[in-house]
């Protein structure tokens, strides 16, 4: 029976794998988002300026410290591709999209609406991939779990057989 208590071992610790002790995917995206979020708000305390309820600005102009508000929202969102990299390219576009627009503003080329209406497209294509991710993740642990309740059920199993050494109970594979 001694023999019994070994295979238990052995089916535990060929799943370990699966259960491994790393966040998923869901709370790495998470965790990134919630500092993403809390960095640009860190730059609206900075640079005391938000772009949320900023008013009397005029449409082609900027307001006191902007442009570094800008930058430093620049930065947290570049710290956050490191980590959500499948996304990279769109955020690097939001970038890229911001500072060309900030600046078309700056020379009289464009108006704060116009700029407002193109980030906000860019914005709901990277929640929606973002939404996508995260059902994805979801998924993916949903199937862990189901993986992991496998092994679970077949340990039990085990457990609950009464196999003397060198038989085999008909209807078991081992």
């Amino acid at each position: 029976m001694k023999w019994r208590g070994y295979l238990t071992w052995a089916v535990w610790l060929a799943a370990l794998p699966a259960c491994a002790g790393h966040p998923s995917g869901l709370e790495s995206l998470v965790q990134a988002r919630a500092k993403l979020t809390s960095d640009v708000r860190q730059c609206s305390q900075t640079y005391n300026y938000n772009p949320r309820t900023a008013v009397g600005i005029p449409e082609n102009a900027l307001a006191p410290n902007e442009l570094r508000w800008h930058q430093c929202a620049h930065d947290a969102v570049r710290s956050y591709q490191q980590v959500n990299t499948p996304l990279a390219p769109l955020y690097q576009y939001l970038i890229d999209e911001d500072t060309s627009t900030t600046d078309a503003i700056m020379h009289g080329q464009m108006t704060r609406s116009e700029r407002h209406a193109r980030i906000a497209e860019i914005l709901a294509k990277l929640k929606a991939a973002e939404q996508y991710q995260i059902s994805q993740a979801q998924l993916q642990q949903a199937e862990k779990d189901q993986a992991m309740q496998g092994v679970i059920d077949m340990v039990r199993r085990l457990d609950d057989l009464s196999i003397v050494p060198g038989t085999i109970v008909p209807g078991t594979h081992l």
